[in-house]
């Protein structure tokens, strides 16, 4: 199956309307290709905000109708047993009718124009202000907000010191979270914070923080990843009020991570209250009431017992912070930090075990992994590792979109026969042509291969303004 074919079946995937061939070709293109998986999450997340948003309508027009069908049910003491008789019998209809009126009128309410859209106590959009629902708490200031939401795949909801209703926020725009508030995504939402202090947090799904500073949030439950910029040091801790409640003897073993100027660490907090720490860069801080520890990059730590207890082997943070990759493709193909994963990715290339694994993260990031493997193999550099170089190219020549054409066709002229047959590859894929040379002949001497090379070179000479360039990518 492939991406467009794989486009259209997402929404009947999410609809469990697929048969099982269909089902099982669509979850195997899914867990190859990034970019599809990306539009797979963020149809699921839409789809869950619509059911969220709609949900409370459904459940109050129940409502009605049942109150409607009790009332009708009722025999009027003060009618006569003629009369008595007509409401049975023509009770079904009317009430039939008269349900169906107070339903359309719950769902619209005309009489209701140019009213401004507000959010429930529940966290989803009402039409109009509830009566009997208690009043929304005030939008913190600008001046009062201590972080902003930078990038979501869905809807993020906040709750604000000491109120009862978490707010629901489609649009980073209109993000405000104040001292002490609370933050949390739903089970298909990820998000990234970024503080006054410019600490950036990152929440996966089902996660919960509390910001009690611009450098200092519980987490309530889920999982983090946090980065401290520099002259700043972020403090982790767990919150005492968690849900479901620790036992009475863990609500004592208070915990604390310090991660220190141009630092990061991922904190994973179940709903058991167990804790797992790993350090994503620099070293980390382990606080408890015993004492105190460090971690290095790449180690793992567990609170048990009241204590830090350092995990063996030691864990990749490459590998462990992939939930990540969809807010980061959100940002675009210009995103720094992005190129600097795959650039770290290609850099582990068959050096170790792993090796599998960190291909796997690298065409899990579809197109925007293109740019940092086209950069790696056109960069001189790289010459001297032909191993690693010959895997990039591979990927490369897999997932590589329109816009890399022209590059393709210079890389037809590289001095490895087997980087021009997987560019000659990659061509034929996204052209369908091949001007009377197949990828195969690509592996002959260069000398050989000249004639075609110019051929490519000249139809792209008339044929380059039919395809993207890099500045579209990046716009994307």
């Amino acid at each position: 199956m492939n991406c467009n074919e794989t486009q259209d079946r997402i929404g009947a995937w999410i609809d469990r309307q697929l048969d099982a061939d269909e089902l099982t070709a669509l979850e195997s293109h899914l867990s190859v290709c990034g970019e599809c998986r990306s539009a797979s999450e963020a149809q699921r997340a839409q789809d869950a905000d619509l059911l969220r948003a709609f949900g409370p309508h459904r459940e109050a027009a129940h409502g009605v109708a049942d109150r409607v069908i009790d009332i009708w049910k009722v025999q009027p003491t003060d009618v006569s047993p003629p009369a008595r008789g007509i409401v049975l019998r023509w009770g079904t209809p009317v009430l039939a009718a008269a349900a169906g009126f107070l339903l359309a009128v719950l769902m619209f309410q005309p009489w209701k124009e140019n009213v401004p859209m507000v959010k429930n106590p529940t966290g989803s959009a009402n039409d109009s202000p509830s009566v009997n629902s208690p009043p929304k708490p005030p939008i913190p200031s600008v001046e009062a907000t201590v972080a902003s939401l930078v990038v979501a795949t869905g809807s993020v909801e906040v709750r604000e010191q000491g109120a009862d209703a978490w707010q629901v926020y489609a649009d980073s725009a209109d993000f405000r979270c104040a001292f002490g508030g609370m933050v949390k995504t739903g089970p298909n939402v990820r998000c990234e914070l970024k503080t006054t202090d410019g600490c950036v947090i990152r929440l996966n799904a089902d996660t919960e923080i509390k910001l009690t500073s611009a450098s200092a949030l519980e987490v309530q439950r889920g999982e983090v990843w946090c980065s401290a910029p520099e002259n700043v040091s972020l403090k982790v801790s767990a919150s005492k009020a968690s849900e479901p409640p620790p036992p009475a003897a863990a609500q004592e073993m208070l915990w604390m991570l310090v991660c220190p100027s141009e630092s990061r660490l991922m904190a994973v907090v179940r709903r058991d209250g167990s804790v797992r720490v790993t350090a994503a860069n620099g070293e980390i801080e382990l606080q408890t009431p015993t004492g105190r520890d460090w971690l290095r990059r790449g180690e793992t730590a567990t609170f048990v017992g009241g204590q830090f207890v350092k995990e063996q082997p030691s864990t990749d943070p490459l590998l462990a912070a992939s939930w990540m990759h969809p807010l980061l493709i959100r940002k675009g193909h210009a995103d720094k930090e992005l190129a600097g994963r795959v650039d770290e990715l290609i850099a582990r290339l068959g050096r170790s075990k792993l090796t599998l694994l960190y291909e796997q993260e690298i065409r899990s990031l579809g197109g925007h992994a293109v740019l940092p493997l086209l950069r790696y193999v056109q960069s001189p550099l790289f010459q001297t590792e032909p191993p690693r170089r010959r895997t990039a190219m591979r990927i490369l020549s897999d997932i590589a979109p329109s816009w890399t054409v022209s590059d393709l066709i210079e890389l037809l002229c590289d001095n490895d026969a087997n980087t021009r047959y997987l560019a000659a590859k990659a061509l034929h894929r996204l052209t369908g042509l091949d001007h009377g040379r197949p990828a195969d002949k690509w592996r002959e001497a260069l000398i050989q291969c000249q004639p075609s090379i110019e051929t490519w070179q000249q139809w792209w000479a008339k044929n380059r303004k039919r395809y993207p360039s890099l500045s579209d990518a990046r716009s994307v």
